[in-house]
């Protein structure tokens, strides 16, 4: 933990916060720890590593303005809803429409209450959110989708570290 906090310049307040068993216990208990007085959160998969400042800002902005906003890509993969099929694969059934799909990644950026407010909702109705849009959504309150303009990949398997390795090489060489 002390190399984290060695990390970040004197002037920015660090808190430590113990990861929980998912991911929204995780954020419960950031948001359990933060000052009350904290206008605006970002919530970030330390699996992304490839977040430029330049995003942070942007969300920072849109947060303000909307409430909430999360980086995102609009869906280019033709994307099949299933059904069950007679062996181990599943079968194609439709084609779902991706026009208006997109893939949330982080970070989520909100103003603090908003998310507080979005977080306990899903407790309280014992709802199993997979990200915080999802339960700033619970609210009935939009969340903005902010697309990067560059690569934002999830490091989940070895190919995916990968990836990560050539778009580090690729913009040093």
């Amino acid at each position: 933990a002390n190399d984290i906090t060695k990390m970040v310049p004197d002037d920015v307040d660090v808190i430590l916060v113990e990861g929980g068993e998912e991911r929204r216990h995780s954020v419960q208990n950031a948001l359990a720890k933060i000052p009350p007085e904290t206008e605006i959160v970002f919530v970030h998969d330390c699996a992304r590593p490839m977040i430029e400042a330049k995003s942070l800002t942007k969300l920072l902005s849109v947060a303000i303005e909307t409430g909430g906003a999360a980086l995102a890509h609009p869906v280019r993969d033709t994307l099949k809803q299933t059904r069950e099929g007679q062996g181990p694969h599943p079968i194609a059934d439709h084609t779902v429409d991706r026009s208006k799909l997109w893939a949330v990644e982080t970070p989520q950026t909100f103003q603090a209450e908003l998310l507080r407010k979005g977080m306990a909702r899903a407790v309280s109705e014992n709802l199993s959110v997979t990200d915080e849009t999802s339960a700033v959504e619970l609210l009935g309150h939009p969340v903005s989708l902010v697309d990067p303009g560059y690569p934002n990949p999830k490091v989940t398997t070895p190919s995916d570290l990968s990836y990560i390795e050539f778009l580090i090489n690729k913009d040093n060489a």
